[in-house]
């Protein structure tokens, strides 16, 4: 039986069916967040598929360095995460918003040009921190330009940017660097002036009452209850811990791949950059397939008579049995299986995230957004932790395999601790 922080959470939910018209520029506004995204992932994704080039040059070929460098990007990712929403809610979306962006894209550019490790960490950290107030920012223009009904819709947009993002910066660097490395530096460049043009357009698109718009919090739903429940309660929840546990092994599955699959695949895998480069592009559209298909099946269980709570544990299973086909991965079979596991890994590791954030969202009604915030704060830090050790493993041992077999298990783990999320006994209307 659910306790009744729990109880709370789950009889908090509202909708509002009502529909209205929906001026163009607020969909125009929503392509806008989706480019931002897009961004985003793209100087993020930069250091990956420039890795080998850039180990070579500032850590003579050691996987530990580009660990440690990875965990400086994290680290300043999972706290600026929890602090981003708060800033968010107080001051200016639109300012805060276009200089976010500025200010990622130009660490991004100056990642380019620098020549000391120590420039290359600090740059990572301006870049983690500034990149984490994109979802904290986007979320809450899609909150305050649109109606309740046209919400998911606006959010499956700007957030699908992530993963077109990161398949479009391999296929960048295929046609600007050389396998040898030449022009890797300008991809960096490149990539990070792109967001002086998105600049542009956010002060063109969101200008007069465009801008008080967004500046304007959306009104309070008639039926949402006036007197919210502490924080501490939410804590205290059942709901919560599934929800933190949830996210940590989601998280952490997908970010190490995205973190490390270049490495395996020119290290492990024996792929060369060009090979590498393409592999990691059909990874994260195999990604962006896996989290629709993950979203439709939850919905169609749904519409077939199994409770929602029920439908998303079979689907988060589901896609959690889909990582353990990286176990084969770990014993370098041939290139065709290896392609179509890589690809499958994809969606089961993407998948996850559908129904992830579903939970975080009913955690608590009253407290979302400090749900959320920890909920995605917490595999970053993990993650800061453990890629040099990740990284110092694959220096001694010559292999990522044992980190690929262990990561493969992580998914499952979160998918049966899921299962303890309470079920109403009816279905909600």
């Amino acid at each position: 039986m659910a306790s009744s922080a729990d109880s709370h959470a789950l009889g908090g939910d509202h909708s509002d069916h009502g529909s209205s018209h929906i001026a163009a520029w607020k969909w125009g506004l929503v392509w806008l967040l989706f480019l931002a995204t897009m961004i985003n992932y793209m100087d993020r994704q930069t250091m990956q598929v420039t890795s080998t080039h850039l180990i070579r040059e500032f850590f003579d070929g050691k996987e530990r360095g580009y660990g440690q460098v990875e965990s400086a990007f994290q680290y300043a990712f999972a706290a600026a995460q929890i602090v981003a929403g708060f800033l968010i809610d107080r001051f200016s979306v639109r300012w805060f918003y276009v200089g976010a962006l500025l200010v990622w894209s130009g660490a991004g550019v100056m990642t380019g040009l620098v020549s000391t490790i120590e420039a290359l960490l600090f740059c990572r950290i301006i870049l983690g921190a500034a990149e984490a107030f994109n979802w904290p920012c986007a979320v809450t223009v899609v909150r305050r330009v649109l109606p309740l009904e046209a919400r998911s819709l606006a959010n499956g947009i700007f957030h699908s940017g992530a993963s077109i993002g990161a398949a479009v910066t391999p296929i960048l660097a295929w046609s600007m660097v050389s396998p040898d490395g030449e022009n890797w530096r300008s991809l960096f460049v490149i990539v990070g002036s792109i967001g002086a043009l998105w600049a542009v357009l956010w002060f063109f698109i969101i200008r007069g009452p465009r801008a008080v718009a967004i500046e304007t919090p959306a009104p309070t739903m008639p039926r949402e209850p006036v007197d919210k429940p502490p924080f501490a309660g939410v804590l205290a929840s059942r709901l919560f811990w599934i929800t933190m546990t949830v996210s940590l092994t989601v998280n952490v599955c997908w970010h190490f791949f995205r973190t490390w699959l270049p490495r395996i695949l020119k290290r492990d895998l024996g792929y060369s950059e060009e090979e590498m480069l393409w592999m990691v592009a059909g990874f994260f559209v195999a990604a962006d397939i896996g989290s629709l298909l993950a979203g439709y099946a939850t919905r169609r269980l749904t519409r077939a008579g199994v409770s929602v709570e029920r439908s998303r544990k079979l689907v988060s299973t589901s896609t959690s049995l889909l990582c353990l086909l990286a176990i084969p991965i770990a014993f370098q079979p041939t290139p065709f299986l290896s392609v179509i596991l890589v690809l499958i890994v994809a969606a089961g590791a993407m998948g996850g995230f559908a129904n992830m954030f579903a939970l975080a969202q009913e955690t608590s009604v009253w407290h979302t957004a400090k749900v959320v915030g920890l909920a995605g704060s917490l595999p970053w830090a993990v993650l800061a932790f453990l890629n040099p050790l990740i990284g110092g493993l694959a220096d001694q041992s010559g292999s990522f395999s044992q980190a690929v077999i262990v990561v493969a298990f992580v998914p499952l783990a979160g998918a049966l601790v899921g299962w303890w999320w309470p079920e109403r006994k009816t279905r909600p209307s």
